[in-house]
């Protein structure tokens, strides 16, 4: 009777820290994180428009397209002075969802602050934050139950930038916080975004931009990753793009620029991820991503 109790703690005290494990949770990284550099750093509000609205959206495509994520942010100049002067300030909202099939919902949302100071004629410093929620929802079904938990997040940044250039740090999920909806505990991992950009005119109807984000989680070398983005503009009006993910595979990008629009203009580009590796998945996915903005330069 004795090896019978044993054996049922062991598998019953198994199966309790098996449930209860604990999981590293990172945002989605997107492709095309350079169409909408605040949701990669708050600082990089002070590069955008007195008003700008963004719609992103990334789907898996094939039998795995119930797997995607989209977002919101809008942010606008609260002063209306322009980019080059002293006291401009931001203010910003951003929503995110993931959605992984119909049991399992995650849901961020943020406010967000820049402001930005002159460091010579052409030098800009940008410092940001940014404080919100993350929820983590599992619905429940027929034979297993469902839950919820939130958890509190912030990020700040910093930015030096110029007319055809930026450089930037930012540190992410600060808090380190946790949800347990039900019996898995997931954590926010600590991260750190730095990001780069140069942008080139090579004559009046071509332009090129590089981007580069490498994203670094302290003690979780799986979820570091490396970006870079290569996109030509044609005319102000085209462009193409083609951008490299670590470990990840290839981008390639098209776009309209500069569409003119009430008082502003609407961009929108397009992005299809090709996986580099086989897996045991399908891991391709479609992104598409709508801006309107009312230019301050």
């Amino acid at each position: 009777m004795t090896k019978y109790f044993c054996f049922f703690c062991i598998v019953f005290f198994g199966f309790q820290s098996f449930c209860q494990t604990e999981v590293i949770r990172l945002p989605v990284q997107f492709s095309q994180f350079s169409a909408d550099w605040s949701t990669v750093s708050p600082a990089m509000l002070a590069i955008g428009s007195d008003i700008e609205l963004n719609a992103s959206s990334q789907v898996n495509v094939g039998p795995w397209s119930s797997i995607y994520t989209y977002n919101f942010s809008t942010y606008f100049n609260l002063n209306k002075e322009k980019v080059g002067d002293v006291k401009r300030q931001l203010f910003g909202a951003y929503f995110t969802g993931d959605r992984e099939g119909e049991l399992l919902q995650r849901y961020r949302a943020y406010a967000k602050y820049a402001v930005q100071l002159p460091l010579s004629y052409r030098t800009m410093l940008a410092m940001g934050a940014s404080i919100g929620l993350m929820n983590f929802t599992v619905t429940a079904t027929p034979i297993s139950p469902g839950g919820g938990a939130t958890t509190f997040d912030t990020d700040v940044g910093v930015l030096i930038y110029g007319d055809d250039w930026h450089a930037g740090l930012s540190f992410h999920q600060i808090p380190a916080g946790k949800v347990r909806p039900i019996e898995e505990t997931a954590r926010l991992a600590r991260y750190i975004n730095y990001t780069a950009l140069r942008s080139m005119e090579l004559n009046a109807e071509v332009e090129l931009k590089a981007f580069a984000l490498y994203r670094w989680v302290p003690g979780f070398s799986d979820g570091s990753t490396l970006d870079l983005d290569l996109v030509t503009i044609l005319n102000k009006k085209a462009s193409a793009g083609l951008g490299y993910r670590q470990a990840r595979g290839w981008s390639f990008m098209i776009g309209l620029e500069e569409i003119p629009m009430s008082k502003g203009n609407l961009r929108t580009t397009f992005a299809y991820n090709l996986t580099g590796r086989e897996g045991i998945i399908n891991t391709n996915t479609l992104e598409v991503n709508l801006k309107y903005y009312l230019a301050s330069r």
